[in-house]
């Protein structure tokens, strides 16, 4: 979380946002992904960033982006170690539903978990 992140790292992360949707916008056929890309760690509470985005002002695909990559921070093998379990990670992502995370997309993502649609990580 952007809690255990130095202050360098925590504005390099906050700027891969915009480097990405950066990209994207010099690509014609790729343009129109650079608000989803600029968008992905907005917070369903407003609390996210680059831009403070709440609700439905963050883009659905933005809000679906912002759960995968989450849940992939979690359970993915670290330089320093193994990722957290797929149970916890699960447990973390349901937790932050409403806050960090649209509950409708959290709801989803429960649903195919649960459904064994969601491949093991």
């Amino acid at each position: 979380s952007e809690e255990e992140l130095g202050d360098e790292e925590f504005v390099a992360k906050m700027g891969h946002t915009a480097a990405g949707a950066q990209v994207l916008e010099s690509f014609p056929d790729l343009a129109s992904l650079a608000p989803i890309v600029v968008s992905h760690h907005e917070e369903y509470d407003g609390e996210g960033f680059p831009q403070g985005l709440k609700g439905e002002e963050i883009p659905l695909l933005a809000r679906i982006i912002c759960v995968a990559n989450r849940y992939h921070e979690l359970v993915a093998t670290k330089t320093y170690g193994p990722g957290m379990d797929e149970a916890e990670a699960q447990k973390v992502i349901k937790d932050g539903s409403g806050a960090q995370f649209d509950p409708k997309v959290v709801a989803a993502f429960i649903k195919l978990v649960d459904s064994g649609t969601l491949p093991p990580a």
